[in-house]
């Protein structure tokens, strides 16, 4: 059956659109200017004094502000990121492991919407624990409204993420800067691993930063940084969107109700009720998937006193 001309007409707007729309997301001056490469970020934080006093908050807000006025030129900017920072070191003392959560998509979720991923945190908190150590979940939203945040999701991440890595890789680096028993483990999977890879590769020469990733998209051919799990299958079924199988994908989201399909049979939501990859499903309760984070935790931190 051939297409309707109400689809051929679409198709045809997507068409037109699409080349102008791409140049616009490369346009490199959508981007901060001034502020410094990753690398002179983290050699600023590697120059700060050493706390006096780990309990000393006002020295953390001193340091947290002059961080903060590297990365941002408005005020209210830095100020912002300032005081977040300083109440994320408070929430952090006396605990193990910080889990980074950032959501697939366009980055906007929050965790308690996206129950596979939380299954998933639940399931390392809780090997974690039974090694003997102590964790909290940290959410990172990429975006902070769905209309302009889309197309400013959209151009970061074919750029790499230029804003968004070196700004989560500074919260980052300053923690473990001032808390030498803090360890990190940023999480992420379809979209959100590329952001996470991203920033696991800044911090690949931070022995204490870990990343476990699942789902990668086929488009995205980074190399996986040290200390990082990545997950392409769930032990049951291949990952049409890790393996670039877009007839299945096609397929899969003609057939398929938007509102009404069973995990089990591989299929999950990738956009808002317009795309079905099967296979690109990472319950913890996948074979492919516990037993894969459970072996990299007790791999990596299962010997320690």
């Amino acid at each position: 059956m051939f297409p309707g001309k109400r689809t051929c007409l679409i198709c045809l707007v997507i068409i037109v659109t699409a080349v102008p729309l791409l140049r616009w997301l490369t346009w490199s001056e959508f981007y901060p200017q001034g502020r410094p490469p990753a690398d002179e970020i983290l050699s600023y934080i590697e120059s700060l004094p050493p706390s006096p006093d780990p309990g000393d908050r006002d020295f953390i807000e001193e340091q947290a502000q002059g961080l903060a006025e590297l990365l941002f030129d408005d005020p209210s900017q830095s100020d912002q990121f300032a005081e977040e920072l300083v109440e994320l070191y408070s929430e952090t003392q006396g605990v193990d492991f910080i889990l980074i959560y950032n959501s697939a998509g366009v980055g906007y979720a929050s965790l308690e919407d996206d129950p596979e991923w939380k299954g998933v945190m639940d399931g390392v908190q809780s090997v974690l624990s039974d090694l003997g150590y102590t964790s909290i979940v940290v959410e990172h939203r990429r975006i902070e409204d769905m209309l302009l945040g889309f197309l400013w999701e959209l151009r970061e991440q074919m750029a790499g993420y230029p804003t968004e890595a070196p700004e989560l890789m500074a919260e980052i680096a300053f923690l473990t800067r001032y808390d030498q028993d803090l360890r990190v483990i940023i999480t992420g999977r379809s979209t959100a691993e590329i952001f996470a890879n991203e920033v696991m590769r800044l911090l690949e020469d931070n022995d204490r930063v870990y990343g476990i990733q699942a789902g990668r998209p086929f488009w995205y051919r980074d190399v996986v940084p040290q200390r990082t799990l990545l997950i392409n299958d769930n032990g049951i079924f291949l990952d049409t969107l890790s393996y670039g199988d877009i007839i299945s994908i096609a397929f899969g989201s003609i057939i398929s109700s938007p509102f009404a399909y069973n995990s089990l049979d591989g299929g999950v939501k990738v956009t808002i009720a317009l795309m079905k990859a099967p296979g690109h499903d990472y319950d913890w309760e996948f074979p492919g998937v516990h037993s894969r984070i459970e072996a990299f935790l007790e791999e990596n931190f299962g010997g320690e006193d």
